[in-house]
């Protein structure tokens, strides 16, 4: 999943929609994702994502905002809800709403959904 975290870009590509579905995190205002990986990132840490999606021939880069950190150890205990450790990066930026509505539309029919993802 992401790569690269140490210098604020994170390559992120999705094979298929399932995956997509358990990283997006509608109720963040604007949008965002759930990146499960070990983190140094802190709350308001800026960072650009470029997101290869399926179905889609070029990939999405889009500014974010660490928003949400699970750290490692909290994410074990609550591994039969569904909880990873990572963060949580909400899109901002001239992209964000566009990239927004690209990933809605690709999740057209999963969302609001009843099956759990990285997060809830």
């Amino acid at each position: 999943m992401p790569q690269n975290p140490t210098n604020r870009f994170i390559k992120l590509a999705f094979a298929d929609l399932d995956e997509l579905y358990r990283c997006y995190m509608p109720f963040i205002s604007g949008g965002g994702l759930f990146l499960t990986m070990e983190t140094g990132f802190r709350l308001g840490d800026s960072l650009f994502l470029l997101i290869e999606l399926p179905r889609e021939s070029q990939p999405v880069g889009v500014e974010g905002r660490v928003v949400w950190v699970t750290p490692i150890g909290i994410g074990n205990r609550f591994r039969a809800q569904g909880a990873n450790h990572g963060i949580g990066v909400q899109f901002v930026g001239e992209t964000a709403k566009v990239t927004q509505l690209k990933l809605e539309k690709l999740l057209t029919g999963r969302l609001p959904g009843v099956r759990p993802t990285h997060t809830l």
